[in-house]
């Protein structure tokens, strides 16, 4: 196999060999997962280290969100003008920086700035997808798309247990987040390996730098919005001020976007029945995901003499337990393939994929007392997982223009990140909402068992909607998978 660099006319020129390409893009990809999961194990680390406060802990994570909200679709935009390859190598000298800042942070405001930096970690992502499309014939193309979407939950999940395992031998924080931060520096040099060709850039105009700021203002107010309805009610003004003027302004920036030449987003793509549906497909991934992160672990960790439910797992145990549902998404990812060509094509693959997310929690919600059954149905919700998050990627990358796939891509992970930030924001509310009448002083504000068949009700429906809303978009592949 081999990557080609195309003419102006399309036609391909010289012959460069793919293995080395793939294998570095899926470092890359791996390296970036670390960076996602190092951060949530070490809070109450770096909490005691900057002596913060609960308040401004909450910072460290909204802040990173709040950067790749607005950093995602300007990278991407970048990329489609000036080449995705250069914006790849960008994005991944912001990462490095901003890890090496967190590493040695004394103080908030130099980790805060190191987190704004990390929030380009989501465009690697969508300039990997865009890079291998321009460069790697479809089939091949799809493959890769598949392997990375699978590369990144089990960097994540690496990042996690690596930090949570240096953390007591290491003691100090710093020199904890240290060794991720070397990987990351790593990958600047290892950008610059002449291996790939540039993709050629078949946008033109420029950056619209006022649609930059108007989504950024929108994300920003959606984003507060979302984290207050944590900790207060969803109709309180805390939740619905920022909530309507968020709302007001994304529809200022609609009618912006509309009359420009050259906007920053064409909302009409975004709203057109061949690219909305997918990127509602990658909003509920991004809510099931990270909705049951922190509640599954609460649940797994209960003790069932004190709240009639749980498994009293310490967390080696829940990251023992993680290994496998990680290896079950990569599994997804990897047969993605090869299923959407037996079903038809990647919109029924995905579709398929949400049902078995559904199909897993609704299992969870008639048995979760036998910690067997209960990793089951786990297995079967991960491996569905997987296969919707292979499709997802790949169903926008074949939907969108060819002049403006990096764009859509950074559109897809945005809609992933606000949909993540929704339910885990959601999660939060949930639980906090239904509390054990009498769990004893040490297990004040435990959640009940009622408050995670909610969750799971909820994530079953909506998983059970993403897969008749991945039927109804229109069939986009140009070429067998």
């Amino acid at each position: 196999m081999s990557v080609v660099p195309a003419r102006e006319d399309g036609s391909r020129t010289s012959v460069l060999p793919a293995t080395g390409v793939i294998v570095l893009l899926l470092v890359f990809e791996f390296v970036n997962g670390i960076m996602q999961g190092e951060i949530t194990p070490l809070l109450p680390n770096i909490r005691t280290a900057l002596n913060i406060g609960a308040a401004d802990l909450n910072w460290i994570v909204s802040v990173e969100l709040l950067a790749a909200a607005i950093s995602v679709p300007v990278f991407g935009k970048l990329g489609d003008l000036y080449g995705h390859r250069r914006l790849l190598r960008v994005a991944i000298a912001f990462v490095a920086v901003g890890s090496v800042l967190i590493a040695v942070a004394p103080n908030l405001p130099l980790m805060l700035l190191g987190r704004v930096l990390q929030g380009a970690e989501p465009a690697i992502v969508a300039l990997i997808i865009a890079l291998c499309w321009d460069l790697l014939p479809p089939g091949r193309a799809r493959s890769v798309v598949a392997w990375a979407s699978g590369t990144l939950p089990a960097g994540i999940l690496v990042g996690a247990i690596l930090v949570g395992g240096l953390a007591k031998p290491l003691e100090s924080v710093h020199w904890v987040l240290a060794v991720p931060a070397a990987l990351a520096v790593l990958c600047v040099p290892l950008s610059y390996i002449p291996l790939f060709p540039e993709s050629r850039p078949q946008e033109t105009g420029r950056v619209d730098w006022l649609g930059a700021a108007g989504l950024a203002l929108a994300m920003a107010l959606l984003l507060f919005a979302i984290s207050q309805g944590e900790h207060h009610s969803w109709g309180s003004a805390r939740v619905l001020i920022p909530l309507i003027a968020a709302l007001a302004v994304l529809a200022g920036w609609v009618l912006m976007e509309r009359r420009i030449a050259d906007p920053l987003v064409d909302p009409r793509v975004v709203l057109s029945r061949r690219m909305l549906p997918i990127l509602l497909c990658s909003f509920i991934y991004g809510v099931f995901y990270f909705g049951n992160q922190a509640a599954g672990s609460t649940f797994l960790s209960a003790d069932r003499h004190v709240t009639g439910y749980g498994f009293g797992l310490q967390a080696i145990g829940i990251a023992a337990l993680s290994i496998p549902l990680v290896v079950a998404a990569v599994a997804g990812t990897i047969v993605a393939g090869r299923f959407a060509a037996l079903v038809g094509g990647y919109r029924i693959a995905t579709a398929i994929g949400f049902v078995l997310v559904g199909l897993g929690y609704l299992l969870v919600l008639g048995w979760h007392t036998a910690l067997g059954l209960f990793v089951i149905f786990y297995l079967i919700a991960g491996f569905g997982g997987g296969v919707a998050l292979a499709g997802v990627p790949i169903m926008v990358a074949e939907a969108a223009p060819a002049a403006r796939l990096g764009i859509a891509m950074g559109l897809c992970m945005n809609f992933r990140t606000i949909g993540g930030a929704l339910g885990s924001a959601v999660a939060a509310s949930i639980l906090s909402s239904y509390l054990l009448p009498h769990a004893g002083p040490h297990h004040t504000g435990q959640p009940s068992e009622h408050a995670f068949m909610v969750l799971w009700s909820i994530i079953c429906a909506l998983c059970f909607v993403g897969a008749l809303i991945a039927l109804v978009t229109r069939r986009t592949e140009s070429a067998a998978p």
